[in-house]
């Protein structure tokens, strides 16, 4: 990971249990998902929020893809290395991931087609024995 305010590279590592929040964006072809993650309830996460909305505009600057909290903290911006190089490379894994979907729908409808027919067969089969 690298620090989003000094560019440096940076780990972190728990050397025990504690409660903390992350909020990461994610880029999936053309469109920035945000997921929210959390190690125990919704305490850390619920803290995040409240210091996102605590700012009118806070949202809007943020700069790093992951935004992590830890109890007695404020909360830490930074960057992964993934997303330096994919705004370094642009969007050209973009056509990769469209693939894999569109392979991924042609292969649940044509399994749901053969289930239907074989649905349909095994159907007509007990509909004309039991006559």
């Amino acid at each position: 990971m690298v620090g989003a305010e000094d560019g440096d590279p940076a780990t972190l590592r728990f050397y025990e249990d504690i409660d903390f929040a992350s909020m990461q964006v994610v880029q999936d072809g053309e469109r920035a998902l945000l997921v929210a993650s959390t190690s125990s309830g919704s305490g850390e996460l619920d803290r995040t929020l409240q210091w996102l909305d605590a700012e009118p505009g806070r949202w809007s600057t943020l700069s790093g893809n992951v935004l992590f909290t830890a109890p007695d903290r404020e909360p830490l911006e930074l960057s992964t290395a993934e997303a330096i190089e994919v705004e370094a490379t642009s969007s050209a894994d973009a056509g990769g991931v469209r693939t894999a979907l569109v392979i991924g729908l042609v292969v649940t409808v044509v399994g749901a087609g053969i289930a239907g027919l074989v649905w349909a067969v095994t159907r007509r089969r007990r509909v004309s024995s039991g006559r």
